[in-house]
């Protein structure tokens, strides 16, 4: 997505936006200013930087660019997604109503049923899909809704905008958790939505090397309300993360681009597999996916067959985990047994480090599989479909 964003395009602000210089230095980096306090000038003055919890240059520079990447007013930055989310519920008080997505992710229902339900703050869940539905859930004590779209892990995709206006008909404040679409591809903000919140540990860090929330905010009220609980509370995070994450966000246009790409090549790639109705189930995401039935996989992953044994697998995830034990073992097997897993072993040496990218990783795996199609050794010992469907399931990424 390559809107104007304040006079610059998304990919160019995910660099340049909010403070993307060291004042004092000019570094192009913001530096890493691990400090609990700062040097004062006098007793009894106001400082902008004075103690670390209250505010870091470091968060600071982090806490601008999420602002201006979601178009909000504010930003603060926390320890977690849901000491974010935490922060952002300690804006309400005993008594209050706060009506949730169906499919809300399992740690935001944890939060709300063992936690805040012990400070008098109330919930249930509504159908954010049907618009009756979700306008008849609104009680007087309502005083927040929120919701996730693409919904945390059923997918289910919310009408924002159409949400927003009922929830603001009904005086309510309206909570978007925008982790899976980032702002690269959603800003809820520009849809009605009075507060983002990130799970910045996935999308946005895109490392795997960094724990973090972010809360966007829409008007200054909100904003002076929540530096208030993030500096009264204190999960904020820490200088060196911010500066992981800063890092991150840098690159989720490249990321998200190439991740959107690859996923709308997938069913050229399923012909030159053969097999475009089997991973079609698996994989084929039409305009109303988000409501469209599931296709049970366990049929197919039950029924995998490696040697003479069946490995019994529950998801995708379980498969690579096989694969991977495959090429451990192998160094502990007999040399018949070596003969036989051989080319097992390679195939999963390369699907797991899918070099040469995704073209190249294709053709291995045909040229792999061919083999073991072919060879008698391995004739009647493996499931050449369920095995294909599979792995043309992992180099598409699921």
């Amino acid at each position: 997505m390559e809107s104007d964003m304040n006079g610059m395009r998304f990919s160019t602000a995910l660099i340049h936006g909010g403070v993307h210089e060291d004042g004092g230095t000019g570094s192009v980096n913001v530096p890493i200013y691990q400090t609990s306090t700062y040097a004062q000038e006098n007793i009894g003055g106001t400082p902008k930087w004075e103690y670390s919890r209250t505010g870091n240059p470091t968060r600071a520079a982090l806490e601008s660019l999420i602002a201006d990447l979601e178009h909000g007013t504010a930003g603060f930055a926390f320890a977690s997604g849901l000491a974010a989310e935490t922060a952002v519920l300690s804006l309400f008080e005993s008594g209050d109503h706060i009506l949730l997505s169906e499919n809300v992710y399992g740690g935001t229902f944890r939060l709300m049923d063992k936690v805040f339900k012990n400070f008098g703050i109330t919930f249930s869940l509504a159908d954010t899909t049907d618009a009756a539905a979700f306008d008849a859930a609104f009680t007087p004590q309502t005083k927040a809704i929120l919701i996730e779209s693409p919904a945390n892990p059923l997918l289910t995709v919310t009408d924002i905008a159409a949400v927003a206006e009922i929830a603001h008909r009904h005086g309510a404040t309206v909570i978007v958790d925008n982790t899976f679409m980032t702002p690269y591809l959603q800003r809820p903000l520009e849809l009605g939505a009075d507060i983002v919140l990130h799970s910045a540990t996935k999308y946005l860090g895109g490392h795997s090397d960094v724990v973090a929330g972010l809360v966007v905010v829409k008007d200054a009220a909100l904003a002076e309300r929540l530096a208030f609980i993030q500096n009264s509370t204190g999960g904020v995070l820490a200088p060196f993360d911010s500066f992981l994450l800063i890092r991150g966000i840098r690159t989720l246009a490249v990321r998200m681009a190439d991740e959107m790409a690859f996923s709308s090549n997938y069913e050229p790639l399923c012909h030159e597999l053969q097999l475009v109705e089997e991973m079609r189930q698996i994989v084929l995401m039409e305009s109303n996916f988000p409501q469209q039935d599931f296709i049970d996989l366990t049929p197919i992953l039950t029924h995998l067959r490696v040697g003479n044994t069946v490995i019994p697998l529950e998801s995708l995830f379980d498969l690579k985990l096989s694969l991977r034990t495959i090429r451990e073992c192998y160094y502990f097997l007999t040399a018949e047994e070596h003969q036989q897993y051989s080319a097992l072993r390679n195939l999963a040496i390369e699907v797991e480090l899918g070099y040469g990218g995704k073209s190249s990783q294709l053709n291995v795996i045909n040229s792999l599989l061919g083999k073991l199609i072919d060879d008698p050794v391995y004739h009647g010992k493996v499931s050449p479909k369920g095995s294909i469907i599979l792995l043309a399931a992992i180099v598409l990424g699921f």
